[in-house]
């Protein structure tokens, strides 16, 4: 494992001292030779966490499944874990934050089987699992945004971007080499989120992740292919979700990004990772491409064509409906859970394509209110009817976003702010999601507009995925 030096972040020497999230998707294409290789550590026998994975039924052993590359090849305790501050950030990130990053925890949580191993061997990984420790930690404790969790982001900035520098130099196993640089820079976009950081870092983010992607793509052969679908499907997740015009900021998709999300929806068939943020909704989630085209194409489409794109969309959502089978290992429960989070994402992305069509002010808002208010009535029943501890909810806040800012009547409004209150997802990116809600209903706007609205009189715009 590589050595970290002493301090707060732990980094490495040899690592630049300055860095901004914005140099990650500028990278490519330097010839800069890498840091040397990673020096394993020393064998101080299994660490607690694996023994845990195991009691704890929260995945298959860590020794054993899923065996990919030589993640186990190191059980050593790493050496940045001795401080004690860092040591619990990283036991809260095992026994909580792991758990609340996936809508399931059965047949394995990836979260822990395939993130802690890595975390155990490579510096690079510590860090972004320490920053997401930290920060959960920190809200769930009702203390203000970690400095500690800054600090551990900041170390994994200047790592990624080290790393990125010698993707062109001779490697031993670029495969590996790429597989830990994308799972790096996918849990900084998750830190993004549940630290309710700007937009702009986490589109950075995704932009060098597409990349690595599409260069992982050609040598699948050499990539476990569960890895594979897990990367994938945190990138095509979040990728669609930052998009929206819900964040406060919404850059045009190419057309080739698109595909590339809707490829790697598709690569994830069949695999252990399949659904862990979809769920069983992944079609519904494609269409919100279509409905985001249809809001950039407003202005060009014939109101003809454009009215025939709206009722050929509103068909396609309205008649779609969980699969009939879902995955073999999944227990009745989490069936359950999914068939009903589909049908609440269902009638988000409905209430989505209504406010983009309608627009929601003046004459046009009538309009939408007619659509939307079923949809409102119908997912408000739907988010009543499963507990707000179900692991599910981990794919429903944007959902939950875009149908509460349309909601108007003050009991639905109350049951909602009490659901989110109530649920296990103590993180300052749901707190601020929370308060942007609450500005809309204030202010008496309506619709995604409306959140527009309230990040732009905030300066500030909102992480969802």
């Amino acid at each position: 494992m590589a050595s970290a030096s002493t301090g707060i972040d732990g980094a490495h020497p040899s690592l630049p001292t300055t860095a901004s999230a914005g140099n990650l998707c500028t990278s490519f294409g330097h010839d800069t030779q890498a840091s040397g290789p990673v020096n394993e550590k020393e064998r101080t026998g299994m660490p607690r966490l694996a023994s845990d994975a195991m009691s704890l039924n929260i995945c298959e052993p860590l020794s054993a499944y899923p065996s990919f590359s030589n993640a186990y090849s190191s059980p050593g305790w790493p050496r940045i874990l001795d401080k004690p501050s860092f040591r619990t950030h990283f036991d809260f990130y095992f026994d909580q934050t792991a758990k609340l990053l996936t809508t399931r925890h059965t047949p394995c949580n990836p979260f822990v089987s395939y993130v802690i191993p890595y975390a155990l061997n490579d510096d690079l990984i510590t860090h972004s699992v320490l920053a997401l420790g930290a920060s959960h930690y920190s809200c769930a404790e009702g203390q203000i945004a970690s400095t500690s969790a800054a600090s551990h982001y900041a170390v994994a900035i200047r790592g990624v971007r080290q790393r990125l520098l010698g993707l062109n130099a001779p490697l031993s196993s670029p495969s590996e080499y790429r597989v830990v640089l994308l799972l790096a820079i996918l849990l900084l976009c998750q830190f993004e989120c549940i630290n309710g950081n700007q937009m702009e870092g986490i589109l950075c983010h995704l932009r060098a992740a597409r990349e690595l992607l599409l260069q992982l793509a050609q040598c699948q052969h050499a990539t476990d292919h569960r890895m594979h679908g897990f990367l994938s499907e945190i990138y095509s997740f979040m990728t669609i979700v930052s998009r929206t015009s819900v964040t406060g900021i919404q850059p045009p998709l190419k057309s080739d990004e698109g595909e590339m999300m809707l490829s790697g929806i598709e690569l994830n068939r069949g695999v252990d990772p399949y659904g862990l943020l979809f769920a069983c909704a992944h079609n519904l989630f494609e269409i919100i491409i279509a409905v985001d085209k249809l809001r950039s194409t407003s202005t060009t489409y014939s109101s003809i064509s454009r009215h025939e794109k709206f009722r050929a969309l509103e068909h396609k959502i309205k008649t779609w409906g969980p699969p009939d089978i879902l995955a073999e290992s999944l227990d009745p429960e989490t069936i359950s859970d999914y068939r009903t989070a589909g049908r609440i994402h269902q009638q988000a992305v409905l209430v989505y394509l209504y406010t983009t069509y309608y627009g929601s002010e003046g004459r046009e808002q009538e309009e939408a209110l007619k659509s939307v208010e079923p949809c409102i009535d119908l997912a408000t029943d739907l988010i009543n009817s499963m507990p707000c501890t179900r692991p599910v909810w981990t794919s429903l806040l944007w959902s939950t976003v875009v149908l509460g800012s349309c909601i108007r009547d003050p009991s639905q409004i109350q049951s909602l702010t009490l659901s989110l209150r109530s649920s296990p997802y103590h993180f300052f990116g749901c707190r601020k999601a929370m308060d942007i809600l609450s500005d809309v209903w204030k202010r008496g706007w309506y619709g995604p507009i409306g959140i527009r609205k309230a990040l732009a009189e905030r300066k500030t715009t909102l992480c969802l995925a």
